[in-house]
């Protein structure tokens, strides 16, 4: 998933959240949860505070992905890909997987849409469209993803460096 992304994402979850990890003090924000702290802080602070905490996590990420991006049996799917066409994804991973092949005869049609079917309860884009809610506001995440490419800045650079290690746009806003 897009570092940027990430970051705009898990600060947004971070703020209204009910989950409990969320909700206990932390010595290092002066015994503040980190939910009490952001919604304290500035958006700025907040958004930064949860990009470095999330450091650890993207840099692995972009190191398996480096790691692993020209073997032939490993499978990359972006998160993008997943949320913007969900059963497309999961073809390609059916078929990666043998499970369903990726063919016009009948019965690989079928199979597959059985697959799919199966499938469909996790597709978090449909739950929400169903329920219209959204796992987080795609409204506010521009000036998010703004103040983290701000040029110069430590954590900037950081994003950059993890986006273009991970085949993503470093030099334009992206995402919606």
């Amino acid at each position: 998933r897009d570092p940027l992304e990430v970051c705009a994402s898990s600060y947004q979850y971070a703020l209204r959240s009910s989950e409990s990890w969320l909700h206990v003090g932390k010595a290092e924000l002066g015994g503040r949860s980190y939910q009490q702290y952001y919604r304290a802080s500035s958006v700025e602070t907040g958004l930064a505070v949860e990009c470095r905490r999330s450091m650890k996590e993207l840099r692995q990420m972009a190191e398996l992905y480096q790691a692993t991006r020209r073997a032939g049996a490993v499978l990359t799917l972006r998160f993008e890909e997943i949320e913007s066409g969900f059963d497309d994804a999961m073809r390609k991973v059916f078929a990666f997987a043998g499970a369903a092949r990726a063919s016009a005869a009948p019965r690989d049609v079928e199979r597959m849409g059985s697959l799919l079917k199966a499938a469909a309860r996790h597709d978090l884009g449909r739950a929400a469209r169903d329920l219209g809610a959204h796992v987080s506001n795609a409204s506010q995440k521009a000036p998010l993803r703004a103040m983290l490419q701000r040029p110069g800045d430590a954590l900037a650079g950081e994003l950059r460096r993890l986006r273009r290690d991970l085949d993503y746009p470093t030099e334009t806003e992206v995402g919606s």
